[in-house]
């Protein structure tokens, strides 16, 4: 690999386009490109789901209970008793 510390190294202009890329760097994009296009056979593969918006009311299927006191009344304070 040739290394330049500056410009004036350089006989010819060709010099640079000569030059390779490291092996990290080659590496890293041809993981990304192997991630994107493994992301578009995915995409026109893959079934959509089926969205259809509506105004609705739900309903629970059995009847709901309610939690009524024995006594009625106000908390004044919160105690927690632990024995």
């Amino acid at each position: 690999m040739i290394h330049f510390s500056n410009m004036t190294e350089f006989e010819r202009g060709y010099q640079f386009f000569m030059l390779r890329l490291s092996r990290a760097i080659s590496l890293f994009i041809i993981t990304v490109a192997g991630i994107v296009i493994a992301a578009l056979i995915w995409a026109s593969i893959a079934k959509m789901d089926d969205v259809i918006k509506a105004d609705a009311l739900l309903r629970p299927l059995e009847t709901s209970s309610s939690v009524k006191a024995l006594s009625g009344g106000e908390a004044l304070k919160k105690k927690l008793y632990a024995r």
